[in-house]
């Protein structure tokens, strides 16, 4: 089920949930209609349009150590550095170690300086 798919049906529940009525079953996205009016489709295509996601933040070593190698983050800097430094996750042959931007020198996760805020994640491939 696609995300557009996976909002109209979230949208159709939240509906039914709500008792608002009128809504018609979405077993079959084909029909997804509400109140023979609304398109519950076309409605989650125009909140897709314009949906930005919470960015996510990270809090712990073991947060950051979860995440896939070439996610990038931004970290809450010190006293030492400037604030939001940008580093993003490398494979080594040690294991998986953060370099940041700019640099050629790798650290450990527990180097970061957290809360960071995660800027982008690699989509899985197949």
């Amino acid at each position: 089920m696609s995300k557009r798919e996976e909002l109209a049906e979230t949208i159709s529940v939240a509906l039914r949930d709500s008792d608002m009525g009128g809504y018609t079953d979405i077993s079959d996205l084909s029909d997804a209609v509400l109140d023979s009016r609304y398109d519950l489709l076309a409605v989650a295509d125009a909140v897709l349009a314009d949906y930005q996601p919470k960015p996510r933040t990270v809090n712990s070593v073991e947060e950051l150590e979860a995440l896939p190698v070439l996610s990038v983050i931004r970290d809450a800097g010190h006293e030492d550095s400037p604030p939001g430094e940008i580093w993003e996750k490398w494979y080594r042959p040690t294991g998986a170690q953060w370099m940041r931007v700019g640099s050629v020198k790798f650290r450990a996760s527990n180097e970061i300086n957290l809360p960071a805020t995660v800027i982008f994640i690699p989509e899985a491939t197949a």
